[in-house]
């Protein structure tokens, strides 16, 4: 019995692994492999308008979850209902939907933005918060030890929603129509999937959920949200700068240039999604030693693997992308080694935020990625003014480099 229970729980946990590697790598890919097809049917300019737009999206999509995945994850004692979960998320999600309907409405009057522009955006910042309010369920499933089957739902979404979307553009479809086609189906295959699994989602006490626990989760994770929030600028900022100081065809080209971030993204949430719940319950069981040494190794395995993807990247990379997405790239290699340089450091301070979230210190998140971003917004437009393109991507590593070691001598300090 004891040799089939293990069986069995290895093949649970090799199913979580490979089910969150799709989901992960499609929703962090999404945006690669949908330009594949736009760049080949509209200008640069529209590949341009695309890439700011899941850099928005992605930022609103922090706030939608609101930075609460870790902390459900991690409440090993279900001291909150899942209920009272639900509702602060729907209240994230409206919030983020108020915030881009606000900053369109203001760029829009102001000649900033297109109507065309403003549809677009709108229409991939809907589509990544049905991601966001899915997200409290698969944490949910998380939680009482079925990982895989909300990683086996995401996948399945986002494997449909890519796939209709880029079968639309190949047929002649508008952006516009492709885009509100993938959010009807993102709906549908939710609704379906995770009403099947209502059973293991819904509390196993029935709980009251009171506005005293609803604002103690909020309230306990807005630095969460501050520090993901900014994070997620942090990781994106060179794409802001652009949109603000440069034109869609830089947009595009540095769009391009940063899509082998994306593989060190979805490597590092590979590594580090599925063993959230066993990180926190080192540290709820005092095993100080053990959490100590799987930062390390699971840090160093980050490291690793960043380098490999750099190096391979920065030899083959450019040529690559070239010939992907049917542009010249070659002039851009300093530019892109920063870039990539800069991604790694970024995605390892993301892995560091876990740890950091579980000995509840997630105050220094927000203060980190707050100081990060507010360097960025400062020095962005004179380095761009100064150094175009080059002067961005040095920025962007040196902002994500100080962030690992900030975040380094944090938990250092913390954990002995």
């Amino acid at each position: 019995m004891g040799i089939r229970e293990n069986v069995k729980k290895q093949n649970k946990h090799m199913a979580s692994v490979a089910w969150n590697t799709i989901g992960c790598g499609l929703n962090a890919g999404q945006a690669a492999i949908l330009l594949v097809f736009i760049s080949r049917r509209f200008d640069t300019g529209m590949v341009g308008v695309i890439t700011i737009s899941y850099a928005i999206a992605n930022l609103l999509f922090s706030v939608g979850k609101y930075g609460v995945r870790n902390f459900q994850a991690t409440d090993r004692e279900e001291s909150i209902s899942f209920l009272t979960y639900l509702k602060a998320r729907m209240i994230s999600v409206s919030i983020s939907l108020c915030a881009i309907i606000a900053f369109l409405a203001f760029l829009f009057m102001n000649g900033c933005y297109s109507w065309e522009k403003c549809q677009i955006v709108f229409q991939i910042v809907f589509m990544k918060q049905v991601d966001a309010f899915e997200d409290v369920f698969l944490g949910r499933l998380q939680q009482v030890n079925h990982f895989e089957i909300g990683a086996r739902i995401m996948a399945l979404r986002q494997i449909a929603v890519t796939t209709v979307i880029c079968v639309a553009i190949v047929f002649g479809a508008s952006i516009q129509s492709s885009l509100l086609t993938g959010i009807i189906v993102s709906f549908l295959i939710d609704i379906y999937m995770l009403t099947s699994k209502k059973d293991l989602i819904k509390d196993k006490v029935r709980k009251k959920t009171d506005a005293d626990s609803l604002l103690y989760l909020m309230g306990e994770c807005f630095p969460l949200c501050v520090g993901t929030t900014l994070a997620i600028y942090v990781g994106n900022a060179p794409k802001y700068i652009v949109d603000m100081h440069m034109n869609e065809y830089t947009q595009a080209v540095l769009g391009y240039m940063m899509l082998p971030v994306f593989m060190v993204t979805l490597v590092n949430q590979f590594i580090y999604l599925p063993f959230v719940k066993n990180l926190g319950d080192l540290w709820s069981e005092h095993r100080v030693q053990e959490f100590k040494d799987k930062v390390i190794k699971q840090s160093l395995f980050i490291a690793v693997i960043a380098v490999v993807i750099l190096c391979g990247s920065i030899w083959v990379g450019l040529p690559l992308l070239s010939a992907l997405y049917n542009i010249d790239l070659s002039k851009y290699y300093l530019e892109f080694a920063a870039i990539l340089v800069g991604g790694s450091l970024y995605a390892l301070s993301s892995y560091l935020n876990i740890p950091i979230t579980i000995l509840r210190k997630q105050n220094f998140i927000a203060f980190g990625y707050g100081g990060a971003a507010v360097v960025s917004v400062a020095l962005g437009g004179l380095l761009c003014q100064r150094g175009g393109m080059l002067g961005i991507a040095l920025l962007y590593m040196a902002i994500n480099g100080g962030l690992v070691v900030i975040f380094g001598i944090l938990l250092r300090s913390e954990v002995r």
